[in-house]
């Protein structure tokens, strides 16, 4: 049984050493309990595109007027792709931040959704836009009162499907991302 000790006031209670070892007791098995549940959260593998993931802008035309930027985007990597990110910036020098696929004139036989701009309609798995193919992509601006200025430079950060834990999830490219300086024509 509990060893108990007579403090000044004569009544009995727990030894202080007895109370430190039931204490520490406590904290080990609380932590052997959320150590797991903590570990779960921690990705064991990196969400990497493999090396060789590169996407081209090959050629483009911006007409500040209309606010209407037409770019004509290469595979010259060695692996297909799912899709990109494409972002904008106003001032030189300035990080691109401003998400341009909303202003994209989504075409029949591309999926569309929000931050993303996919090439078809790919199937889970499959990355549609293989090495060597070249596609043509319009970003009109016309009226954003986001973008008053005119752009001048973009960011491609390429999107490729990958297996994680038998499942396959869109994977961003962050090491395969290019800019291109943007003049008007």
């Amino acid at each position: 049984m509990l060893q108990m000790a007579k403090n000044s006031d004569g009544k009995k209670g727990i030894s202080p050493m007895i109370a430190y070892i039931i204490l520490i007791s406590i904290a080990i098995v609380m932590g052997a309990f959320i150590y797991p549940w903590l570990k779960s959260y921690v990705p064991q593998e990196p969400r990497d595109c493999p090396d060789g993931t590169s996407l081209f802008v090959k050629s483009y035309t911006y007409d500040c007027s209309a606010k209407k930027l037409t770019i004509n985007i290469e595979n010259n990597g060695r692996f297909s792709a799912l899709g990109f990110f494409i972002y904008g910036a106003t001032t030189s020098g300035q990080v691109a931040t401003e998400n341009l696929s909303q202003y994209y004139a989504c075409v029949e036989g591309d999926t569309c959704i929000s931050n993303v701009i996919l090439f078809g309609s790919p199937i889970i798995g499959e990355n549609p836009f293989s090495p060597n193919q070249e596609k043509e992509f319009i970003f009109e601006t016309q009226g954003s009162r986001i973008l008053p200025d005119a752009l001048s430079s973009i960011e491609i950060i390429p999107v490729r499907s990958q297996k994680y834990r038998e499942v396959y999830t869109p994977v961003s490219c962050g090491n395969s991302k290019i800019k291109q300086d943007i003049e008007c024509s």
